[in-house]
């Protein structure tokens, strides 16, 4: 799983998006998840809160999606 804004001066944004094609030419699970407009460390709690728990939700369900953790709806973040 990897977050990533389009506006991202530190890594390009292409980057993600060319890992994550040869990732899943390899069969490999990997998602890309596309923050229009959002620059580098977009999802940190202390620059959007909404955007930091909108991340740590998105992850929390890929990794139930990938048996890595059980869900456990008491975990999951509220959104405000």
């Amino acid at each position: 799983m990897i977050f990533h804004g389009t506006h991202d001066r530190v890594v390009p944004f292409e980057i993600s998006e060319e890992f994550v094609r040869k990732m899943k030419k390899k069969k490999n699970v990997c998602e890309l998840m596309v923050y229009e407009g959002q620059g580098h460390g977009f999802f940190n709690f202390n620059v959007s809160f909404d955007l930091y728990q909108g991340t740590l939700n998105a992850l929390d369900d890929f990794l139930v999606t990938q048996a890595f953790i059980e869900h456990d709806p008491d975990m999951q973040v509220d959104l405000m």
